[in-house]
């Protein structure tokens, strides 16, 4: 790129005389005068240049790319988009010059400008006939060419220069990926232990085990006797290219050491769950030159110390590999949500170690444990938000070894989509005032609501608790929840009447309590619900009349999935008007 740009800064900044000769002999070889154009606008090909200047010398973002295509052919569109820019303003100058000359002209005038273009014709024609017969054009090609004979060299010297450099460049390129793809077709970043600088990996291998040592860690997977495992294979890739990952400070090597770890702990790493795992789908900036905060889903503070990871729905599989306790003093965010990532058993000793985590997202993976929530995660005290929905894990929650107590700040607690079962910890949950949001929908707990009366939870804002295992009446004190604006009571057996104290909950915004055994009629307290978008009482035994307050505050509120739904088929049970009121009758 920078050579592209010397070649180009060169070509446009000739001489003027130059440009002048130039100009003059196209002209004059055209058959038009010499005279030089009018000034360009602000947006010429000068300022174009200008732009064209600046961008090539800024280091932008990738896109995110496949592992396979990092390294490759990748160059900037800069040089053709710039020539676009310029055809595009030289077309759009003809057409304003066009649509100036052609103004409306009616009668005598147009006779005359069509008798005008007539003799321009002909003019042309004859001046092209005689400029066919005179040998000037000719010569005045050799008296230019041999004025600007060494400058035209030089160009072409330039030219021939770049196309041969470009041309070495891809075919290092191409031996640098044939190389990676035959020696493992599972990573383009594999590197054989037989070709690297044995002084180099003997001196790196030395840093790294103190590195595993000061944070309690076992070293000897990086000895030849552990065979191949991601630690070894990101010493391999480290001392390939000692300038980048070794000559650099500590925490820069430290980091690239651990997430290059992780990388090859977590790209297509089998397991029961995912015997032919694929590629990462993006890994921009993995593994190359530049800082590991700038590689994809990196985030660091401004000391450079990673804070968080984000890699989710990125196709990772394998477990999270131990070496991550080499940044658990800044690391306080993983969020590796909708993956392939298999841990059980001794896996889950990773988060002893990640004592400043805050935030933990691994819903939607293959988490496995049969005796409720890993202990492990009981020592993660600092933890705000936990979700772990759409895993494996099983057995009685706060059973045999309580966890969810022992985290004061939890505020977030997802664990929807599991195979918990036994008795519902609602005695703790209780007495976490500080909770805001509880999903833990569809698990195979029983329990009822008396666990919400007292109302403790007075920060809570949503509550999704439906499951066959959810029985008892709604309590009356949920109206002292007075925070809560999403209630999710589905698909249970609940059974009593609505209470009417739902109306206190004056920044309810969506309720859902459908598919139960609730009876009476719809309070009309539910009016006083200014912000409500979505009511939805269908399969249950309620009649009477939908309050027409509840069809006004749900039609006022623009709400996307706006909804107002009840059994309104039959009139012997709920009275309500699909065309003015429910939005839909069951």
């Amino acid at each position: 790129r920078n050579l592209a740009a010397v070649f180009f800064r060169f070509c446009v900044s000739t001489s003027s005389t130059f440009k002048k000769d130039l100009h003059s002999f196209t002209m004059a070889h055209r058959g038009g005068s010499g005279a030089a154009p009018a000034a360009s606008s602000s947006t010429g090909p000068t300022n174009l240049y200008s732009q064209f200047r600046d961008e090539v010398e800024i280091v932008e973002e990738e896109p995110d790319l496949s592992l396979f295509q990092i390294g490759m052919s990748h160059t900037p569109s800069y040089a053709s988009s710039y020539a676009e820019e310029v055809s595009i303003e030289q077309h759009m100058a003809e057409v304003a010059s066009f649509r100036d000359e052609t103004s409306v002209h009616t009668g005598a005038e147009h006779a005359e400008e069509e008798e005008q273009i007539t003799d321009e014709k002909s003019r042309k024609s004859r001046s092209r006939k005689s400029s066919a017969d005179s040998p000037g054009c000719g010569a005045r090609i050799c008296r230019f060419l041999g004025r600007y004979k060494w400058t035209i060299t030089f160009l072409l010297l330039v030219a021939i220069g770049v196309s041969v450099a470009l041309s070495l460049a891809v075919n290092k390129t191409n031996e640098i990926v044939k190389f990676n793809r035959s020696s493992n077709p599972k990573s383009p970043f594999y590197v054989e232990q037989e070709k690297l600088d044995q002084n180099v990996l003997a001196s790196l291998k030395i840093y790294l085990k103190n590195l595993y040592h000061q944070h309690s860690l076992d070293a000897s997977v990086l000895e030849d006797s552990a065979g191949e495992n991601a630690a070894r294979f990101a010493m391999f890739w480290m001392a390939s290219d000692p300038e980048s990952n070794i000559n650099v400070d500590d925490y820069e090597k430290r980091k690239r050491f651990v997430l290059a770890t992780f990388y090859y702990a977590t790209n297509m790493v089998a397991s029961p769950y995912a015997p032919e795992p694929r590629h990462w789908r993006s890994a921009t900036g993995w593994l190359t030159i530049i800082s590991a905060c700038d590689w994809r889903g990196i985030r660091c503070d401004e000391q450079g110390k990673i804070t968080r990871i984000s890699m989710e729905r990125n196709r990772l599989s394998g477990a999270l590999p131990f070496e991550l306790a080499m940044l658990a003093d800044s690391l306080h965010t993983l969020d590796l949500t909708s993956n392939l990532i298999w841990m059980e058993g001794d896996a889950f000793n990773i988060f002893e170690k990640l004592e400043n985590l805050e935030y933990l997202y691994m819903d939607d993976n293959f988490l496995v444990f049969d005796q409720g929530l890993p202990p492990q995660l009981g020592t993660l005290s600092k933890l705000k938000r936990l979700r772990l929905s759409y895993n494996l894990l099983g057995g009685q929650l706060e059973g045999s070894h309580p966890i969810l107590e022992g985290l004061t700040q939890l505020t977030h607690l997802e664990l929807e989509s599991n195979f918990f079962n036994g008795t519902f910890p609602g005695e703790t949950l209780g007495r976490m005032d500080q909770l805001v949001y509880i999903y833990m929908r569809r698990n195979d707990m029983q329990y009822n609501l008396d666990w919400l009366s007292g109302g403790r939870l007075t920060n809570l804002f949503s509550l999704w608790l439906e499951s066959q295992g959810l029985t008892g009446t709604i309590p009356n004190d949920i109206g002292l929840l007075t925070n809560l604006a999403s209630l999710s009571l589905t698909d249970s057996r609940l059974t009593g009447t609505i209470p009417a104290s739902l109306g206190d909950l004056t920044g309810l915004r969506r309720l859902w309590l459908y598919g139960n055994q609730l009876q009476g009629e719809i309070p009309e307290t539910l009016e006083n619900l200014p912000l409500l978008e979505l009511a939805e009482f269908h399969n249950n035994s309620l009649w009477g009349d939908m309050p027409q307050g509840v069809c006004n505050n749900v039609a006022s509120n623009a709400y996307e999935h706006m909804s107002l739904t009840s059994d309104c088929l039959n009139p012997d049970t709920v009275r309500c008007d699909d065309s003015t009121c429910c939005t839909e009758c069951f």
